[in-house]
This record gives C-alpha cells, sequence and structure tokens, in this order.
C-alpha cells in the first residue's frame, strides 16, 4: 500500500524489503523461509547502513516497487537508472531481489500517459509492456529474482468484472513473456489482505488462477483506519492460506503502526511483530516470505506526499504511514525491532544472505 515512486531516490528506490498450483520456494538454510524487512533508512540518509543492520537482524531478500510510468516517461523511451543501480547493488551484495512492477498502485492506474485509457486486454498495453520487460531484463541481468509481482493492491482499480477479465488477459500475457526473459520466474499479482480475504475474494481468485504465488499485503486495520488487536493475526492467516490451499503465499508487505491516533502503541506494534512469528510458525510450510513494512519511520515531508497521493489526510491515516517503521525517523528502536531481532533470531533465520 505504502510504496510509491514518489519516495524513491537514489538510495531510498532499493528498498528491502507454470500457472496456479504455486511454486517451490527457494531453499534458505535449515528453514526455507525468507524473512525481508523494507529497509527505509533513518534521518541520516544512510541507505547502505539501513540494509546493514536490516540484514543483521535476519533479513536474506530485498524488494524493488518500480511504476510502469515511472519507467517510461514517453512511449519506448525508457528510464535505466534506477534498474542499473539495482545491477550494481544487489548482486554485489548478494541479496536476491524481490520485484513489483505496477501497472496499478492501489489507486491508481501507473502507466503511460498514451495508454491511460487503453483496455488492459488491448494488444498494444500488452506488446507496450512486453517491451517494458524486455528493457528491464536487459538492465539486470545479474539480479537474482525469485519472484515478480505484476500490480499491486488492484482492487480499487480494477471495478468490474469486465476490468478483471481484461487484466487477467494482461497478466497471463506478462507472465508468460516474463518467462521467456526469466525460465522458471515465479510471477504474481499483489492484493491487500482485506481483498484477497473479503468483498473482492472471488475476483481476485480469478487472477490468482494465472500465478504461480499467492501475493498479500497484511496490515490489520478496520475500515475506520484504526487498528485491530495484534490477537487477530493467526486467524487473518489461517484464512489466508484456507482460501489458497496448497499455493505458496508471499507477504509482500507486513505492518502495523505505533501512533494513538491509529489507536496503536509501541507494545501493540511489538505484540504484532510476536503474533507474526508465531503464525509464521504455524504456515511454515506454505508461507514462504514475509517483508516487514518497514525499517524506519518517514519523515514528515515523505508522509505529506503519500497524504497527497491517496488524497487522505485523515489523522488516523497519517499516523498510519508516519509510524509503520519499526524503528523511529531518528534511528532509534521501537519496542517493535527488538521483538523482530529475537524472532528471527529464535527460528534460525538469521543467516547471511546470498548462502
Amino acid at each position: 500500500m505504502i510504496t510509491h515512486a514518489a519516495r524513491l531516490g537514489l538510495i531510498s528506490l532499493l528498498v528491502l524489503a507454470g500457472c496456479g498450483g504455486g511454486s517451490n520456494a527457494p531453499g534458505a538454510g535449515p528453514d526455507w523461509r525468507v524473512l525481508g524487512i523494507h529497509a527505509s533508512e533513518a534521518s541520516d540518509g544512510d541507505f547502505d547502513a539501513a540494509v546493514n543492520l536490516a540484514v543483521s537482524a535476519g533479513a536474506r531478500a530485498l524488494h524493488l516497487h518500480l511504476d510502469w510510468s515511472g519507467l517510461e516517461g514517453a512511449p519506448e523511451t525508457y528510464d535505466a537508472t534506477f534498474p542499473d543501480i539495482a545491477n550494481i547493488y544487489y548482486p554485489a551484495r548478494g541479496i536476491p531481489l524481490y520485484l513489483t512492477l505496477r501497472p496499478i498502485n492501489t489507486v491508481r492506474r501507473e502507466v503511460p500517459a498514451d495508454l491511460q485509457n487503453v483496455a488492459w486486454d488491448d494488444p498494444v498495453m500488452i506488446q507496450r509492456f512486453a517491451k517494458l520487460l524486455d528493457f528491464l531484463f536487459a538492465r539486470m541481468p545479474d539480479v537474482d529474482i525469485p519472484a515478480l509481482a505484476i500490480g499491486n493492491e488492484v482492487a480499487s482499480v480494477l471495478q468490474t468484472e469486465e476490468d478483471y477479465a481484461a487484466y487477467r488477459t494482461f497478466l497471463m500475457a506478462a507472465r508468460a513473456h516474463a518467462r521467456t526473459l526469466r525460465p522458471g520466474l515465479a510471477v504474481g499479482v499483489t492484493a491487500q489482505f482485506n481483498e484477497l480475504i473479503g468483498a473482492s475474494q472471488a475476483r481476485i481468485a480469478t487472477l490468482n488462477e494465472v500465478t504461480d504465488f499467492v501475493s498479500v499485503t497484511y496490515y490489520p486495520l478496520a475500515a475506520n483506519g484504526l487498528v485491530r488487536a495484534p490477537s487477530v493475526v493467526g486467524s487473518d492467516f489461517d484464512a489466508i492460506t484456507a482460501a489458497y490451499p496448497g499455493r505458496e503465499v508471499i507477504i509482500q508487505e507486513c505492518g502495523y503502526p505505533s501512533s494513538p491516533d491509529t489507536g496503536s502503541s509501541e507494545t501493540m506494534q511489538r505484540d504484532f511483530v510476536v503474533a507474526v512469528f508465531a503464525a509464521w510458525d504455524d504456515h511454515k510450510t506454505t508461507i514462504s516470505h514475509i517483508a516487514f513494512e518497514h525499517l524506519h519511520d518517514w519523515s514528515e515531508a515523505t508522509v505529506d506526499t503519500f497524504t497527497v497521493y491517496y488524497g487522505s489526510t485523515a489523522p488516523a491515516f497519517r499516523g498510519f504511514l508516519a509510524t509503520i517503521g519499526l524503528r523511529n525517523h531518528d534511528g532509534t528502536a521501537k519496542l517493535a525491532w527488538a521483538a523482530l531481532v529475537a524472532g528471527a533470531g529464535a527460528r534460525g533465520l538469521t543467516g547471511a544472505v546470498g548462502d
């Protein structure tokens, strides 16, 4: 929900972070699960230090989220800046990259301007995305990419059955082409938890019929923007895996704010982290990867940018955006940070990346 091209600069862009039936997840030492942390930097702006901190806590993978509109500013004219940085940074660190390309990001179609009114299943749309994939993979030949998600939290943009049918066609074509460029690449589409399990469940399921894994963002919030109790995590994870029996699940964003404006606190955020690890233990043969969102709280300026992007200045929403980090923006730790370090260590999820 809360990653967007507007926050991404030369450093902060690099965030740590077969149809159907699921793919085989990568092995990762004695426990095959892969822990991630979206490594937003502290107020010192030192991204590499943030990555080092996340890795030291047990993170074994990074995440990169790119809007199609940001990569293709004019028809078939691409910006190679960030893919080129990725091809230098990730292989040098020996860190796999979970990649999300966003023709949809939560509340917007993030496609090039000339495609804004083009249907998802139009051959022009499909061909242009294939060319984007050609460009992107050519610029990132050395990056280990275990999984690619095409679209982030798509239900707000896909409103009708016709929208879903068209996007399903687009997704199938994109998956097929991506796998010609990276044979065996696992491809999915990301939904919010309340989309995956809720009013949009049946429609999201039609998309996941043609994916290799089920991808979800998980922030246990009520409709009014206030947090639900950390105790709901276990039943929520049960609901995800029950809806997709036998499928591999990736929780590509997992977070809980600490702001009183959301009805939360540092203690509740800590309890959420503890509950996530416990629920993951119950589903460790199904949920291959969880990426906590995120390492440090964002600056007030960044939060301002996101409130504009999402069109909400409600105190609960702003509190959510401002305090989703496991650590404060000034670099000091919250209670949740110690819980994450302890949870990862107790499960042996702390081996060096690149194993």
